[in-house]
């Protein structure tokens, strides 16, 4: 997985380099940002859990308004009674942004945006990835920097590996695994290069 986005990364850049971008969404345009995004879980159906996640991420345009790259993800969990844990994870983004056509005045422009992202990532005994739509809209400050708003939906798989102790007979170890759905709201700072 990791040589796929060392690849895909590469490619991006290669291919963008041959392109020279005049605006923000023309092919060409390099795209560096970050999202951060937010939610609880309570009440006695639920473990109550607070979770914040940040979300740096690169990516070139490949054609007009379309822009490929890498995502990255680190999780912080919080349980209450001072346990947490926290977990990185990686994978490719694809992003497709509902620019105007004429892109010569985007200053305070709102643009929306769909993007898809899949990270998987390993913790101790955990091993998890995250197929992830984030859609929302950018308001323009300038035509190199963008606010994001954004909803973010999340299809989670984990496995973990448990362990057991039966003193009669020794221990053992089984894997589990488990599906998962979330729901974020967020905010981000996009910078565009071109």
């Amino acid at each position: 997985m990791k040589r796929i986005i060392i690849f895909l990364f590469i490619s991006c850049l290669m291919t963008t380099s041959l392109f020279g971008a005049e605006d923000a969404f023309e092919q060409g345009s390099k795209r560096l940002g970050g999202f951060i995004s937010f939610y609880s879980t309570m009440g006695s159906a639920y473990r109550s859990t607070t979770v914040l996640t940040i979300s740096p991420s690169l990516s070139f345009a490949v054609h007009d308004k379309l822009f490929i790259g890498v995502n990255a993800s680190f999780e912080e969990y919080d349980y209450g009674n001072n346990y947490s844990s926290s977990n990185w994870s990686v994978g490719p983004l694809l992003e497709y942004y509902f620019a105007p056509s004429e892109y010569n005045d985007l200053d305070g422009r709102l643009v929306p945006y769909l993007r898809l992202s899949y990270t998987k990532g390993e913790n101790n005994d955990l091993d998890f990835s995250y197929k992830i739509i984030n859609v929302g809209i950018m308001k323009m400050l300038s035509s190199h920097v963008g606010l994001d708003f954004g909803v973010v939906y999340s299809f989670d798989s984990i496995e973990r590996y448990t362990y057991s102790f039966d003193p009669q007979y020794g221990s053992y170890s089984r894997w589990s695994e488990g599906d998962g759905h979330r729901l974020m709201i967020g905010i981000g700072i996009e910078s565009f290069i071109f």
